[in-house]
C-alpha cells in the first residue's frame, strides 16, 4: 500500500494510521521530520517492524538506509572551489524558520547532511562565515524568484549547489530569463539525475542518487524484520555517484 504525505506530518500521521488499520506487516518510511518523530514512534509502540528510508529520524529505534548525502556535497562543492568559486551559493526548498545558523537542526536528516558537507567544504577553501552561503524556504519563498536573487544583481553569486533537480531547474530557468550562459556566467551542479539534466545544452552535472538500490535493500531489511530477525538495528550508508558534464568552468565575474 502505498502512500505519499508531501512532507506533511499530519498527512503521515493520517497515512500511518491507515496502514496500521489495515494491519500492515511492516512499513517502510521516509520522514516526513527527522526531528519530529511524534508518528513514527506510533509504529514502534505498535510492534510493527518499521524501516526507514532517504532520511533518518532522532530517537527512533530502526533499520534506515540513506545515501552519503554529506560526501556528495563535499565532492559537488569540490568542483566549484577547485574551478576558482567562491561566491557559492546552497539552494534547498526546505523549510526552515529563519536563515540558516551554524548548529541549526534541519527537519530532513539528507538535506542536513548535504549542508554539512557543503559549508565543510567552504571552511576548508578558506571561504569565510560558510554557513551565509546557505538558502532554505526557496519552496515558499519561490524557487525562480529565489534563484534570480542570487545570481543577478552586485552580490550575484558565481556557483549553485541545488540541492535537487526540481530546483535546478528553477536555476537554469532563472538562468535564461537574466542573460546568463552556463557554465561561462553561472556553474550549476546538482543532485539527483534527472533526464532532462542529461539533455540540456550544456548538460548538468550532477550527483546521482541511488535510489533503487535504497528502495531493494530497505525492503529486503522489512522483509528480514517481518520474519523475526531480532539482530541489533543497522543504518547503511549507500555511496553516490558523481556524473560530471559541462555546467562547470571558472568564474567569469
Amino acid at each position: 500500500i502505498l502512500s505519499n504525505s508531501d512532507e506533511e506530518a499530519e498527512a503521515e500521521a493520517n497515512a500511518i494510521a491507515v496502514q496500521l488499520a489495515k494491519r500492515v506487516d511492516g512499513l517502510l518510511v521516509a520522514p516526513a521530520s527527522s526531528v519530529s518523530s511524534d508518528n513514527l514512534q506510533v509504529i514502534v509502540d505498535a510492534g510493527r517492524p518499521l524501516v526507514l528510508f532517504d532520511r533518518v529520524a532522532e530517537g527512533i529505534a530502526a533499520d534506515a538506509v540513506i545515501a552519503a548525502n554529506r560526501d556528495g556535497a563535499r565532492r559537488l562543492t569540490k568542483l566549484l572551489t577547485d574551478a576558482g568559486h567562491r561566491r557559492i551559493a546552497f539552494l534547498s526548498t526546505l523549510a526552515h524558520e529563519g536563515g540558516y545558523r551554524r548548529g541549526d537542526r534541519l527537519g530532513s536528516s539528507s538535506v542536513a547532511e548535504r549542508v554539512a558537507g557543503f559549508t565543510a567544504t567552504l571552511a576548508e577553501a578558506g571561504i569565510a562565515e560558510p554557513e551565509a552561503s546557505v538558502r532554505l524556504n526557496a519552496r515558499a519563498d519561490g524557487i525562480e524568484r529565489v534563484a534570480t536573487d542570487l545570481i543577478t544583481g552586485p552580490d550575484a553569486v558565481t556557483a549553485v549547489v541545488a540541492s535537487d533537480s526540481r530546483i535546478a531547474l528553477a536555476v537554469f530557468r532563472a538562468a535564461l530569463a537574466a542573460g546568463l550562459r552556463i557554465p561561462d556566467d553561472l556553474s550549476l551542479v546538482a543532485f539527483d539525475d534527472a533526464d532532462w539534466t542529461g539533455l540540456t545544452t550544456p548538460a548538468i552535472t550532477v550527483m546521482s542518487q541511488p535510489i533503487h538500490e535504497i528502495g531493494a535493500e530497505a525492503a529486503r531489511l522489512l522483509i528480514r524484520r517481518i520474519r523475526g530477525d531480532g539482530s541489533p538495528f543497522v543504518t547503511k550508508v549507500l555511496d553516490q555517484r558523481l556524473i560530471e558534464r559541462d555546467s562547470v568552468a571558472p568564474p567569469s565575474r
